[in-house]
């Protein structure tokens, strides 16, 4: 019993260890209908868009919005807003196409443009 318990131990690292390095290849900004569990979290989601906006006592902005995987969007006032590091593993990457890279060079432009006049 004891071997198949390090066997999984070391099932279970070697998955971590494949996930971080999938997680190094995109340090930021994953592909939309990329499919990720986060930490602490029960149901996949799937990445539907960038950069949310949530107002309520405060203005707070996160990297990702998501909604349920697979279920998809059932209501337009239900989604999921998470930044990159609350993510625990991830199941499938989005389309990485010419469009979506310009796109990503263009988001980081805009980011960084943006901290840029924050901090003046």
């Amino acid at each position: 019993m004891e071997e198949k318990v390090f066997e999984v131990e070391n099932l279970n690292r070697e998955e971590e260890e494949k996930n971080q390095e999938i997680l190094k290849k995109y340090p930021k900004y994953l592909p939309i209908g990329s499919v990720v569990i986060l930490k602490n979290g029960l149901k996949r989601v799937m990445i539907t868009g960038y950069l949310p906006v949530v107002e309520t006592e405060e203005t707070k902005e996160y990297d990702y919005i998501a909604c349920l995987y697979p279920e998809g969007i059932l209501k337009t006032d239900y989604n999921i807003c998470f930044n990159h590091e609350d993510i625990k593993k991830i199941y499938a990457i989005g389309l990485r196409d010419e469009e979506q890279k310009d796109f990503e060079k263009n988001m980081k432009e805009a980011i960084d443009l943006k901290n840029k006049l924050e901090t003046e």
